[in-house]
């Protein structure tokens, strides 16, 4: 999967999806290969003839499983790509080139934690929070105010003035 997603030039900088979403059908797949009828009935209480493929099941269970990771795929897909979609549309789904070089701490705290010269908390000064508290209040500012003056300017038409998109 990590290849996959090099070659597909996918940023999963903390190998997300690869923990999460591959730990987490391989789980729903294992129900469906190794449950046992006794043990379904303590976890929810109610008797099954249901077991896994490799308990003598008849492979309904894996059927099931199988289609509950379909719909989660979907369902996941469906409700979060508008999301990604739109952050990426504002500029907020990633951070710039020179920032991921020079990294994250240093630009949005002022210091590496790694530094050995100074103490990382002492290295947060007024002006880096000045400049933190005026990012968050403007990313507040374009949700709160953003799709009012779109429509605005919509019906209004092209302004001269310049817009906060």
């Amino acid at each position: 999967l990590l290849q996959l997603f090099s070659r597909l030039r996918i940023d999963d900088a903390v190998d997300a999806v690869p923990v999460h979403m591959t730990n987490g059908v391989w789980g729903t797949i294992a129900v469906g290969l190794f449950a046992k009828s006794d043990k379904i009935l303590l976890a929810y209480g109610e008797a099954t003839e249901d077991e896994g493929v490799f308990m003598g099941g008849n492979g309904t269970l894996l059927g099931c499983q199988l289609i509950s990771i379909l719909f989660v795929q979907g369902w996941v897909t469906v409700c979060l790509l508008p999301f990604f979609c739109l952050l990426n549309y504002m500029g907020w789904f990633r951070t710039s080139s020179t920032d991921e070089v020079e990294g994250l701490d240093r630009r949005y705290h002022g210091a590496s934690p790694h530094s050995k010269s100074q103490d990382f908390n002492s290295a947060i000064d007024a002006e880096m929070c000045g400049r933190t508290h005026k990012r968050l209040r403007r990313s507040l500012d374009l949700l709160t105010e953003g799709p009012n003056i779109q429509i605005q300017q919509y019906h209004q038409g092209p302004s001269t003035t310049e817009s906060k998109w």
